[in-house]
C-alpha cells in the first residue's frame, strides 16, 4: 500500500465490508491523499495543494501575490494593468492602492493619488494639478510629513459677454508673495491676470488667518488695498485711469515696517527703467509714493525682500554673475549711482529667496551650481560674512532644488518651500521639459547636526509653483501663483474661469529623455498625457472642464 495508515481513518465496519467485497481502499483514497500531500510523481513541479490552501491569502495581497495573478487580482478592484507597464513594483503597488483611490473619485485627491499610480516608472513625469489653491496652510510637527490644505481657493468672478470681459467680483489670482501685518494678517502681492488682457491687475490685499479677504462696501464685496483706482473698472468699456502713481505690474516682493508703512517692490519690464520701489501708508494703504526707480537703487534683477527690525530694507538681487544683498535706508535714498550698502555674495549663483532671522543675520537660498542642489547661505550682520549652510551636506541627502521661500521654524531649524523645479525660467521652445523636474514641497533644515540634516516636513502633491511662506503660531501659511504664465504657451485661464481646473505634467531630461527628445521620445511623451488625460476625464469632479498642459 502506498499510502500506508490511511485506512485506519475510515469505520472499521467499512474496512470489514471493503476486505470482504474485495474492494481497493488504498486506490480510492488516493485523490484525497494527492490532494493533502501532491501527486505521489518524484518529479511533479506543481506545489501540494495542501501549501497552496496555506498560503492563499498570499495569493490574495497583491505585494505577495504570483505576477501572473496580478491581472486577474486587480480586475476585483476595478482596476486593468497597462499593458506597457513593466515595472513590477508599479503593478503591485497600483493594485494594492486603487480601492482607496476609488473612494475619493471626483475630487481632487482621488485623481491626484490616480495620477501618481499611473507614472511610468522610466520616465516619470511631475503632474501637479491647478485647481485654483491660492493660500494654503499647513502644521508641520517634528519627523512627521504633514499635509499641506488650502486655505483660500476662490478668485474673482468675470462675467464675459460681446467680447468684453467684466469683473463682477474681484479676488487674488496669482499671489506671488506674502508676509505678516502688525495685526497677525497675510499681507499678499498679487499678480493679476491672466496676461495679456486687461481683466484682473496686479495688487496688495489683507487675508485675515482663517482665509477671509478683506470685505467693504454694502453688499460687502472683496477690496484690494492701496488707492481706489488701482481696482478694476468696473465697466469694461470705461479707460483705465493711472492715478497719481500706476498700479503695480509685476510684484517681486513685500515689506512691512513699522507704522504700519509697507514696501513694495515693483517689476515693470515696459518702462524704461524697469522697476520701482513703493511706499504705501495709510488705513487702507492708499496712500503711495515712488521711493526709486531700480537704477537709483542699484538694483538689476531683484528676487526678494525683507524688513529689518530697525526699519532698513535689504534686497535680494540675482543678476546673471553672483547675487547681492543691497540694504536700503528709504529715508535717505541717494540721488543716483550704487547705494553704499550693496554686498556681492562671491560665487552664489541663482539666488531666489531671502530670510531675516530673528537674531539679525539673513539667509539667502540658491539654485545650485553645475546641475546640483540647493544651497543656504546664512549672511551675518555687520560684516556680512556668508557661510555655506548645506556645503558639507552631500547630493543623495539633500534633495532641495529651487528654495524659493524660506523660515525659521525655531533656533535650530528652517523650513524650505521647494518648488522642485530647475532651471526654474521656463525655456521659451519647450517650457515644461527641466532638468529636474520633481513635486513641490517643503523640506525641514536642521541645523543643529554636522552636517545638517534634511527632511520632509508637507507631503507633495498639493503645491503647483508656490514662491511665498510665513510662518506664526505653528502655522505654515504658503501663496502659490500657479504655473508662471509663457507667451509662447498659450493656455486657458483657468484661474479667472469658473469650475476650471490645469493639469500641469513637466519631463525631467534623464537617461530616457533627451534635450531635444528623439522622434521616439516625442511619442513617448505623447503616449504619457494621453494616459493622464483618459485619467483626468475619469476622475475630473462633475462639472468642471480640465485643461492638461504639456509639452507635446
Amino acid at each position: 500500500m502506498t499510502a500506508p495508515g490511511y485506512e485506519r481513518f475510515l469505520p472499521p465496519v467499512v474496512r470489514a465490508r471493503a476486505d470482504a467485497a474485495g474492494i481497493d481502499l488504498d486506490g480510492l483514497l488516493q485523490a484525497f491523499r494527492e490532494a493533502l500531500t501532491g501527486p505521489s510523481a518524484p518529479d511533479a513541479a506543481r506545489p501540494a495543494p495542501g501549501e497552496r490552501i496555506d498560503r492563499l491569502d498570499r495569493l490574495f495581497d497583491p505585494w505577495s501575490t504570483d505576477p501572473e495573478l496580478l491581472d486577474w487580482l486587480a480586475g476585483w478592484v476595478s482596476f486593468a494593468v497597462p499593458p506597457a507597464w513593466d515595472d513590477n513594483y508599479q503593478r503591485r503597488r497600483a493594485v494594492a492602492e486603487i480601492a482607496g483611490v476609488h473612494a475619493h473619485r471626483g475630487r481632487r485627491e482621488g485623481m491626484a493619488r490616480y495620477l501618481d499610480l499611473h507614472a511610468v516608472a522610466a520616465v516619470r513625469p511631475r503632474v501637479a494639478i491647478d485647481d485654483g489653491a491660492r493660500i494654503l496652510f499647513a502644521r508641520p510637527r517634528p519627523d512627521v510629513a504633514v499635509e499641506v490644505h488650502a486655505l483660500l481657493s476662490s478668485g474673482p468672478l468675470l462675467e464675459r459677454a460681446a467680447g468684453a470681459t467684466r469683473v463682477v467680483l474681484d479676488g487674488l489670482v496669482q499671489p506671488t508673495c506674502v508676509t505678516l501685518t502688525p495685526e497677525l494678517d497675510l499681507l499678499l502681492a498679487d499678480l493679476g491676470g491672466p496676461a495679456g488682457a486687461t481683466q484682473v491687475p496686479p495688487g496688495l490685499w489683507r487675508v485675515d488667518r482663517t482665509g477671509r479677504v478683506e470685505h467693504a462696501g454694502a453688499p460687502p464685496l472683496p477690496r484690494r488695498l492701496g488707492p481706489v483706482d488701482w481696482a478694476p473698472p468696473r465697466d469694461p468699456s470705461d479707460p483705465p485711469d493711472p492715478g497719481d502713481v500706476p498700479a503695480p505690474h509685476a510684484p517681486v516682493g513685500v515689506a512691512v515696517v513699522a507704522g504700519p508703512t509697507v514696501y513694495l517692490l515693483d517689476a515693470d519690464p515696459e518702462a524704461a527703467t524697469p522697476g520701482r520701489l513703493l511706499r504705501l501708508t495709510g488705513e487702507r494703504l492708499d496712500v503711495v509714493d515712488e521711493v526709486a526707480r531700480w537704477d537709483q537703487l542699484g538694483l538689476v534683477r531683484p528676487v526678494a525682500m525683507v524688513a529689518l527690525a530697525e526699519g532698513d530694507l535689504v534686497v535680494l538681487d540675482a543678476p546673471d554673475g553672483d547675487a547681492a544683498l543691497v540694504e536700503i535706508d528709504p529715508s535717505a535714498i541717494p540721488a543716483g549711482g550704487t547705494p553704499p550698502g550693496r554686498h556681492t555674495l562671491a560665487g552664489l549663483e541663482g539666488a531666489v529667496s531671502l530670510l531675516a532671522l530673528g537674531d539679525g543675520s539673513l539667509v539667502v537660498g540658491a539654485l545650485g551650481g553645475d546641475g546640483g542642489p540647493a544651497e543656504l547661505v546664512r549672511v551675518s550682520r555687520p560684516s556680512w560674512t556668508a557661510t555655506r549652510l548645506l556645503s558639507g551636506v552631500d547630493g543623495e541627502r539633500n534633495p532641495i532644488v529651487a528654495p524659493t521661500a524660506v523660515v525659521e521654524e525655531d533656533s535650530a531649524r528652517l523650513l524650505v518651500l521647494d518648488v522642485g523645479l530647475r532651471p526654474l525660467a521656463a525655456e521659451k521652445d519647450n517650457p515644461f521639459l527641466r532638468d529636474v523636474a520633481r513635486p513641490a514641497l517643503v523640506h525641514r533644515v536642521d541645523l543643529s547636526t554636522s552636517p545638517p540634516t534634511v527632511s520632509t516636513a508637507c507631503r507633495p502633491g498639493r503645491l503647483v509653483h508656490p514662491t511665498g511662506m510665513v510662518l506664526h503660531d505653528g502655522t505654515l501659511y504658503l501663496c502659490d501663483p500657479g504655473e508662471p504664465e509663457i507667451t509662447s504657451w498659450p493656455r486657458r485661464p483657468w484661474r479667472t474661469t469658473d469650475a476650471e481646473f490645469g493639469v500641469l505634467v513637466h519631463f525631467a531630461v534623464g537617461p530616457a529623455l533627451s534635450r531635444p527628445p528623439t522622434a521616439e521620445q516625442v511619442e513617448m511623451q505623447k503616449a504619457i498625457r494621453a494616459g493622464i488625460e483618459r485619467i483626468v476625464a475619469d476622475q475630473q469632479p462633475a462639472r468642471a472642464l480640465p485643461s492638461v498642459t504639456t509639452a507635446v
